[in-house]
């Protein structure tokens, strides 16, 4: 074995799997108590709502979520794999639909013809 060669320490014997997860759930209960669930942002998404539109050769997907950042809108052109509008910050998830639906209305009169169908929002898989 070389010089510079590290040697990676087993853990011990003593050590049981079960009892460190016990600890952390443990840990996150106190957490919780302490500090209450609006102010813990263990999760990068602690609720969102996104919505699609498919419309010929357009394809956007609009988000309105609550993550680690504050609640934000944004719109994405799944095509062309690029941000319309990057996350703008927003009051709350509602007004955060209604900014993101008009960002990609204003997107589809410059780059389309066509009026945008009515939205479907959907619950983020996160929350």
């Amino acid at each position: 074995m070389p010089r510079f060669a590290r040697r990676v320490r087993k853990p011990s014997a003593g050590l049981d799997v079960a009892c460190q997860r016990f600890e952390v759930g443990c840990f996150r209960e106190e957490f919780l108590q302490n500090w209450g669930e609006q102010k813990f942002r263990g999760y990068m998404l602690s609720q969102g709502f996104w919505a699609e539109i498919k419309m010929g050769d357009v394809h956007l997907r609009l988000f309105s979520e609550d993550n680690a950042q504050g609640v934000q809108a944004s719109v994405y052109n799944v095509n062309s794999k690029t941000w319309v509008t990057p996350s703008e910050t927003v009051e709350n998830i509602e007004d955060g639909k209604d900014v993101a639906e008009r960002h990609a209305r204003e997107y589809l009169k410059q780059i389309t013809s066509l009026e945008m169908p009515v939205l479907e929002w959907k619950r983020a898989r996160s929350t």
